[in-house]
């Protein structure tokens, strides 16, 4: 019960936006159990990270001196109600998932299979996958998400973690399991989805607003 309450606990702001993400991903997540489904179409979610974080408000900049003049600093601003905090302009809540699916030929054929099904996103159309009656992490009626980091966008990546190599099994980084077999018996592939969400309604209708269309730019 702790463990899955830690998530919550860690994001002081709008903590219902860890549970909208996790509604947008669960129902996207494969029967693993059913034994006659095809393996290559199952996928794991071994473990999530949530994490708000925060960007400070920047000062604006001061005017250019005269020429000859020396500089003058500006002079402290006065003490506001709540003095003693920091101000924020922006916050995000920052999901991490490790994931793990059945290896694939190549990196990129695993990467759209994510994409596609945990995500349910479709990269060409930059829309969710036309039919599916399931949530969309990328794009939805609370958030739309971008594929290039910026500062002022919410942002999404799947990326093979391949620092242990491929898996035996669908197990969570750090394992202490038994001892591996050889290289042979390793069938599974583990990636890492992040998904930056911009916290607060206002936030993501502005973000959202500004790349309508979700194209990178």
């Amino acid at each position: 019960m702790r463990q899955q309450l830690e998530p919550l606990v860690a994001v002081s702001s709008e903590r219902d936006l860890v549970l909208k993400i996790m509604d947008e991903i669960n129902p996207n997540i494969p029967d693993n159990g059913n034994f006659e489904f095809d393996p290559k179409l199952k996928l794991w979610v071994v473990d999530w990270k949530f994490e708000e974080i925060e960007r400070k408000v920047a000062p604006p900049p001061l005017p250019a001196p005269a020429p000859g003049v020396a500089p003058v600093p500006a002079p402290p601003a006065p003490p506001k109600e709540g003095a003693g905090k920091t101000l924020w302009s922006a916050k995000w809540v920052q999901a991490v998932l490790e994931v793990v699916i059945a290896k694939r030929e190549n990196v990129g054929d695993g990467q759209n299979f994510i994409v596609r099904t945990l995500l349910n996103y479709n990269i060409g159309s930059k829309s969710p996958v036309v039919g599916a009656p399931k949530g969309c992490a990328i794009k939805n009626k609370h958030w739309q998400l971008f594929e290039n980091a910026t500062d002022d966008k919410g942002y999404w990546s799947v990326e093979h973690d391949n620092t242990e190599g491929d898996l035996d099994w669908p197990v969570p980084k750090g394992f202490p399991g038994p001892e591996k077999p050889g290289p042979e018996d390793k069938k599974y592939q583990r990636f890492r989805v992040t998904l930056k969400v911009p916290v607060g309604d206002d936030q993501r209708k502005t973000v959202a607003v500004a790349d309508p269309k979700g194209e990178k730019k």
